[in-house]
């Protein structure tokens, strides 16, 4: 068994239930990590594209185009008609999301930890805190958002109140 294959299975040895802790399988994920990268680094490891034409690689996706692709996900699945939900029922959805991270936290898990189930989807705070974001882009997708220039005027305007904040 070569040192990659033992870190794999450690790390999925690790993301069993009850099989260990959040910093376990961090620490685990972490030297997996590490040799990964080495093996990359040596040459000893490439990566193939296999990604189709319709496939999009997120690599240098900004927020305005990967709202349109979550809108256009939710539409193309189903997960609503553009004006079926009505803005209550959507911040309702973006509460229900943070309650399920609040429960995570309440079940014992870190908030950087992530699990996964059977079928592997991702759960744990930082999965609920995505769902929560995605819920967000939907709202921005529904009523045409530009919520990329909202947050960097926001940020400048809190950068600047915390400087004004400061003096006094």
């Amino acid at each position: 068994m070569t040192k990659l294959q033992r870190l794999i299975k450690k790390c999925m040895e690790q993301n069993n239930l009850n099989s260990g802790t959040a910093e376990s399988f961090n620490s685990a994920l972490k030297d997996l990590g590490r040799w990964v990268l080495t093996l990359y680094t040596n040459g000893k490891l490439t990566f193939e594209s296999t990604a189709k034409d319709n496939t999009k690689l997120h690599d240098n996706l900004n927020i305005k185009d990967f709202i349109k692709e979550v809108g256009d996900n939710a539409l193309k699945c189903g997960y609503f008609r553009r004006g079926d939900k009505t803005f209550f029922e959507l911040i309702a959805l973006c509460h229900k999301e943070l309650s399920e991270a609040l429960n995570e936290f309440n079940e014992g898990y870190h908030p950087c930890y992530t699990y996964y189930r059977e079928d592997s989807e991702p759960k744990g705070i930082p999965s609920e805190l995505a769902d929560v974001i995605i819920r967000i882009f939907i709202m921005c997708y529904q009523y045409d958002i530009d919520i990329e220039t909202v947050l960097i005027e926001k940020n400048e305007y809190n950068n600047s109140k915390f400087h004004r904040d400061k003096k006094h």
